[in-house]
């Protein structure tokens, strides 16, 4: 399986920018499903107020867990500047993976032992899957700046294949909300051991490299955790005022509107590293073109929005 990734990412590298995203788009629109199949199946084994109640939770999963593309999109953009010196690359890919796995592991536990003394079990058990989501994102980080675009949309998808699979096992032990709440940590934990089992033999070769990323980091944290309460506060305001039965039901409608926001990543993930690469002139004329081509991808997806909503 391994040979077989490295020939294909050999045979994408010398695509052009069209063909990556199309492999983007279309893994976006796979995890999509798969994250939508999370809902129905939830439904069918969850009360309405559980499923409630799960709706808020993982919108605090999402919180918890977003705004680590904080931390791939730094990463990427150092290591993409690297990109011709392998070894670099991957000493900042295992610098980090130990910098950040016991900064986030000592954080969580602690996090997690606050949330169960104060009465909330559910919210201490996303706590400790944190520290599985941080390094997953940091190997992302490593993929994306090696433009190896369909690894990065396998791990994506795999998340949620993951996600709903650890779902199902635990809905038919029946474990109830418990059990649904607990398929966020696992399916994040399955995920980093099968990307460092990826990752670690294809990054032995290391360079020692100085680089100072904590104010920056700093920075791309606040603005994507205000980019979150953006998007979820409504679901919290429904939560509180509305109750846990339509909370959920607002959180279906509430998915469904994120479409275009998620296909706009999925560009992202493309254009990200080709830009990190351009300086002077060269930023200026390749990087508005790849911008360009990038909006008129979106735009079919915008107007069919139109075209379909409803007033």
């Amino acid at each position: 399986m391994k040979r077989y990734l490295d020939q294909l990412h050999q045979a994408l590298a010398g695509r052009n920018f069209m063909l990556l995203n199309a492999i983007s788009i279309a893994g976006t629109v796979v995890g999509m499903g798969l994250a939508y199949l999370f809902q129905p199946i939830a439904i069918r084994f969850l009360s309405p107020a559980d499923y409630g109640i799960l709706a808020v939770l993982v919108a605090v999963w999402s919180i918890l867990t977003i705004p680590l593309g904080a931390i791939t999109s730094t990463l990427a953009r150092e290591m993409s500047a690297r990109e011709s010196d392998g070894a670099a690359v991957n000493f900042l890919l295992r610098k980090y993976l130990q910098k950040f796995g016991i900064y986030s592991a000592v954080v969580s536990f602690l996090a997690a032992v606050a949330a169960f003394l104060s009465g909330q079990p559910l919210l201490a058990l996303l706590f400790l899957g944190l520290p599985a989501a941080v390094l997953v994102a940091i190997g992302s980080a490593w993929l994306q700046a090696r433009e190896r675009i369909l690894e990065l949309t396998i791990v994506q998808n795999g998340q949620n294949l993951l996600r709903v699979m650890a779902l199902l096992l635990f809905l038919f032990l029946g474990w109830g909300l418990f059990g649904a709440t607990l398929a966020l940590p696992v399916y994040a934990l399955v995920m980093l051991v099968l990307l460092l089992a990826f990752l670690l033999p294809r990054t032995r070769e290391q360079k020692h490299v100085d680089i100072h990323l904590r104010s920056v980091f700093g920075m791309l944290v606040i603005l994507q955790l205000a980019q979150i309460v953006l998007l979820y506060e409504d679901l919290f305001m429904v939560q509180y005022f509305l109750g846990p039965v339509q909370s959920g039901v607002y959180n279906v409608a509430e998915i469904t509107a994120k479409i275009l926001f998620l296909l706009a990543g999925a560009i992202g993930l493309v254009l990200y590293p080709k830009v990190a690469k351009l300086a002077g002139s060269a930023l200026r004329k390749e990087g508005m073109r790849l911008l360009l081509i990038g909006m008129a991808l979106l735009v079919p997806v915008f107007i069919g929005f139109q075209l379909v909503a409803q007033p």
